[in-house]
């Protein structure tokens, strides 16, 4: 995904808090649940290739967080 130019970000967001990103998201999913035909998007990359760098992206980023700790507090 990184060579075709894709950013990854995970971040925990309070639900139903008003943040317009995740209010859009919920309401993405109550539309999507509802569809009984869902056109696959998917199907360009194999889902192996998809897990396999988003655990080599988390190892690289909790890396650089273990480097930048004294005690480790943020990656425990």
């Amino acid at each position: 995904m990184g060579s075709r130019g894709w950013t990854t970000i995970f971040r925990w967001t309070k639900a139903h808090a008003g943040t317009t990103g995740n209010e859009l998201a919920d309401k993405l999913a109550v539309e999507a649940s509802s569809k009984t035909e869902i056109p696959i998007s998917y199907n360009t990359i194999p889902n192996s290739s998809i897990k396999l760098e988003l655990v080599e992206n988390s190892n690289v980023t909790w890396q650089k967080e273990w480097e930048k700790t004294k005690k480790g507090s943020t990656t425990k």
